[in-house]
């Protein structure tokens, strides 16, 4: 949606620098290979210099800015061959342009305004040919230039998280909409002293866009973040974290479900204590004290949690982040599949399907480094002795993994005790070390007297080719081991 064309928005249009590049002054010109241009010169250097929207305004004279009204009438204006404007920009300008003519009058006055989206994941072209705003001229962009490469980026980077979810918001109903205060909090920042003091960090971050009309855009960003209510904003319905608690380890009987429909920012936090209240717990003492025991590591749910809401697929409209709980096990699930082999996550460097989210989630103190938390995971499981996370993923059935509460080594099946060992290897080896038949033991909470049990163990994941020993002269007792990546 573009903003509404008004008197308002001509005069801030003509107060701005007279170099702007996306923006474009004319009183009565009314010529059509001009207007195919622009629309292409426009359109792009809006997205060149992260705008939503570029300008042709006639009715201002261009050096002095006067507002003195146009004679000039889209309607009835023609093209090349007689044809009128609009069909024969249609013709020629690319269909991935958007842009519309507005008519406003004031004070006896006429005045047009070109609104033009800017360009999204490609230039938009007029007849054939990319244009580019250099200054106050209009040129034609060469290929293999630096402003050409420089443009694809840009427009390559103008993501989901960036694009406008509402646009038209006056300053005094942006707090109705988004928690203000709370991103201030987060971020260390003081008590801000009224509504434009509170926006500016997030006019900053580009969460909140400054209209041209003196009204403000919401990105998907911002409210993904700090929503008061994800239902209040178009495709982000099915964004909220849920969380079903089951009695048993089938999905039978729902015992509690509950959907947190704040931004992250305000909903993790939330589903981290519901998750923590309804998880199986042990009760254990510390002298004269008593205290509960969870089943599963607070950080292990902590960081599986932040990682379904950073990875998961925003483009995908039928499901969110969800975390079932059962008897026994624990289940994290979000859509789309894992950028990076499942086998590697610990040890590849990390990729993330939405930078911004996850770069703002650490700016508050939400979520770990890149490509940390699946490593604090592991090392919470092995603290405590129970099974590895197990993740499952495939385009669709999205990224799933799932905890298992077995603590003893005897009741873990072979494969989780495989599984345990690869991830104790990539683990150690993260940090420059290998495994051991002695770190291993400890990873599982065993004894000396197990040594042969855990050889037993690495023997049978040096066959199933999950691990290699570091040096063969190395005699048995001492030996190291490292992962096998695939």
């Amino acid at each position: 949606m573009s903003p509404i064309a008004s008197i308002d928005l001509i005069k801030n249009l003509a107060s701005m620098p007279s170099e702007t590049e996306w923006i474009e002054f004319k009183v009565n010109d009314s010529n059509g290979l001009m207007i195919g241009r622009n629309i292409s010169a426009l359109a792009n250097s809006a997205a060149y210099h992260n705008r939503e929207h570029a300008y042709l305004v006639w009715g201002i004279e261009d050096d002095s800015r006067a507002l003195v009204g146009t004679k000039f009438n889209y309607r009835t204006a023609k093209g090349r061959g007689g044809m009128l404007l609009t069909t024969w920009l249609r013709q020629l300008v690319s269909p991935n342009a958007v842009y519309t003519f507005n008519l406003v009058q004031d004070d006896g006055k006429l005045f047009v305004v070109l609104d033009i989206l800017a360009a999204s994941q490609q230039p938009v072209s007029f007849d054939g040919k990319v244009y580019l705003r250099e200054g106050a001229a209009t040129v034609e962009l060469k290929a293999g230039s630096s402003n050409e490469l420089e443009l694809w980026r840009r427009l390559q980077s103008r993501g989901f998280e960036g694009r406008v979810n509402r646009d038209d918001v006056p300053l005094g109903q942006l707090g109705a909409l988004l928690d203000l205060h709370a991103y201030s909090q987060l971020i260390g920042r003081r008590e801000p002293l009224g509504p434009e003091d509170a926006i500016a960090p997030l006019l900053e971050q580009r969460l909140l866009i400054a209209q041209d009309d003196g009204l403000y855009s919401i990105t998907n960003l911002a409210a993904l973040l700090l929503a008061r209510n994800l239902l209040d904003f178009e495709g982000l319905a099915k964004r909220p974290i849920r969380v079903i608690h089951f009695d048993g380890d089938g999905n039978l009987n729902i015992r509690e479900s509950r959907e947190f429909t704040s931004g992250y920012a305000i909903a993790l936090p939330e589903a981290e204590s519901f998750l923590a209240s309804v998880v199986p717990g042990h009760e254990q003492f510390d002298g004269a004290f008593r205290y509960v025991e969870l089943a599963y590591p607070r950080r292990a749910l902590r960081e599986l949690l932040s990682n379904a809401v950073i990875h998961q697929d925003l483009s995908y409209p039928y499901s969110g982040p969800l975390v079932n709980v059962y008897e026994h096990r624990i289940v994290f699930s979000n859509p789309g599949r894992t950028l990076v082999d499942p086998m590697r996550v610990l040890n590849d460097p990390p990729v993330s399907r939405n930078p911004d989210l996850a770069r703002q989630l650490r700016l508050m103190g939400l979520c770990e480094e890149g490509g940390s938390g699946w490593d604090w995971t592991i090392e919470a499981c092995e603290e405590r002795h129970i099974p590895a996370p197990k993740m499952t993923s495939s385009v669709l059935s999205g990224t799933v993994v799932e905890l298992n509460d077995t603590s003893a080594f005897d009741a873990m099946t072979r494969r989780e005790q495989l599984d345990a060992t690869y991830w104790h290897a990539c683990l150690l080896a993260s940090k420059g070390d290998a495994l051991t038949n002695y770190s291993l033991r400890e990873r599982f909470g065993l004894g000396d007297d197990s040594r042969v049990r855990i050889s037993r163990l690495i023997k049978s994941a040096c066959e199933r080719g999950l691990l290699v020993v570091r040096d063969e002269d190395q005699s048995n007792r001492y030996r190291e081991y490292l992962p096998v990546l695939p």
